[in-house]
């Protein structure tokens, strides 16, 4: 099954799509350059660049996108799905994702679960931040900063 890679072209540089005849399979951060190509997931593909164009021009605050079934634990499920349920321009931290998920000691593996989740944006892990601060991101800091600021949120 060929993929379809779409760029998407941001304010802090260039993601890429990637979407096959089921969904979108993941969405790599600046930083990591892919060849655009077509495939069986380009309808998929200009959907998602569509409503990313949107959510970086401040026009979109939820996506309506289908993802692509993924191989891992029900753990990193969980957290995932805790993690779509953070509100644009909300923000919740790694133990409040724990605590929501029955497991109130794990902040650790929610921030493990958090870095490996293949859709970015889409399931805004940059919504989830450090008891002490900002937190880690994936894409770097200053991405996380900007994808924060964008939804209006300044103090973490």
């Amino acid at each position: 099954m060929a993929v379809s890679l779409t760029p998407v072209r941001s304010p802090i540089g260039t993601w890429t799509i990637e979407a096959c005849a089921n969904g979108i399979c993941e969405i790599h951060m600046p930083g990591r350059r892919l060849p655009a190509r077509k495939g069986e997931g380009e309808l998929h593909a200009q959907k998602a660049k569509r409503q990313l164009e949107e959510y970086f021009a401040g026009q979109r605050k939820k996506f309506a996108l289908q993802r692509c079934a993924v191989q891992t634990s029900e753990f990193r499920h969980s957290v995932w799905r805790a993690i779509d349920d953070i509100p644009f321009g909300h923000t919740r931290t790694y133990g409040e994702v724990a605590a929501a998920i029955g497991h109130p000691l794990a902040f650790r593996a929610v921030g493990t679960a958090n870095g490996n989740n293949p859709w970015p944006i889409i399931t805004p892990c940059h919504r989830v931040v450090a008891s002490s601060g900002l937190g880690g991101y994936g894409g770097g800091v200053a991405v996380k900063r900007f994808l924060l600021e964008l939804e209006g949120i300044t103090k973490y």
